[in-house]
């Protein structure tokens, strides 16, 4: 048989190793925070509603739609949108490694070495939705050229990524930033600013997340003020505080070091559930609307 006419049954192999590799993580809930933020947009964008105006985050609009198609295909959830990247996706992006040399057994080789090596990365990074896994489809398929180019050496290459549900209700949502969405997010009545400059975290910082340097310097009084004015304006129907959990190091950010907060949270809100350590509360308006 030839290389062209080989290349369903390549594929179909290739279908068949990534869902067995992905199967242990296929149904859980959430891998990583990114997902969280991720389904947000898409829900939204399911919705009908505008991408960085009702609702905001730095990613880019396909993972949205990619992450919307999947639910319209599989149900919703981020276990869909897996789903869809195990069935399609890492087969796809095999399927180009193999390309890359012709579909003979070096490029089968390789497809199997990337879905099996793969799914031995931490879960997640690469048994996570992340935009980091999609990519790397447009990436291999660029490398692997048209089915009848010649072979060449491969050049090296490689991604990793890291990409608690969050009420995704119409009364408020909050989220970090870039600042291109946060001026977006003023055509609203809400807006968005970057965590960092209300606590001086800084993401993927290891030193900043254990507390080894000083980062008040980065906390800005007017982005207190505008996160205050948004609340006062339109209260999220729920408050979740992860610091109790120590998530992600924010265990050093307690809700009693921010005053201005706790007081809001402590006099309009009640707590309803603890979950993996983090607080929920609950709007006392919302009960009353409820009992309504």
């Amino acid at each position: 048989m030839s290389p062209r006419g080989s290349v369903p049954l390549i594929l179909l192999l290739f279908v068949a190793v990534s869902l067995v590799t992905r199967a242990p993580f296929l149904s859980v809930p959430f891998l990583d925070l990114d997902e969280a933020a991720a389904l947000v947009g898409a829900q939204e964008l399911m919705r009908g509603g505008t991408l960085y105006v009702d609702v905001a985050d730095n990613r880019p609009p396909l993972l949205y739609g990619f992450y919307a198609l999947a639910q319209a295909l599989f149900g919703p959830g981020v276990p869909a949108v897996r789903l869809l990247i195990a069935a399609a996706v890492l087969p796809l992006t095999a399927l180009a490694a193999s390309a890359f040399f012709r579909h003979d057994r070096r490029g089968i080789l390789a497809g199997l070495l990337y879905l099996a090596y793969g799914a031995g990365f931490l879960a997640h990074d690469m048994h996570s939705a992340s935009p980091e896994v999609l990519m790397l489809l447009p990436l291999a398929a660029a490398l692997a050229g048209p089915p009848t180019a010649a072979p060449r050496p491969p050049s090296p290459s490689g991604a990793s990524g890291a990409s608690s549900r969050w009420p995704s209700g119409s009364d408020c949502r909050w989220r970090r930033a870039t600042a291109g969405s946060r001026r977006a997010a003023r055509l609203r009545s809400w807006s968005v600013v970057p965590q960092a400059s209300l606590t001086g975290y800084v993401p993927g910082n290891r030193a900043s997340r254990a507390g080894d340097i000083d980062t008040r310097s980065l906390v800005r009084e007017e982005d207190w003020d505008l996160l205050m004015a948004d609340l006062s304006l339109r209260r999220p129907a729920f408050v979740v505080d992860t610091a109790p959990s120590g998530l992600h190091g924010w265990g050093r950010f307690p809700l009693e070091d921010f005053p201005r907060l706790r007081d809001l949270v402590k006099a309009g809100y009640y707590a309803v559930a603890v979950v993996d350590g983090a607080w929920i509360w609950r709007r006392k308006a919302c009960e009353a609307g409820a009992a309504r």
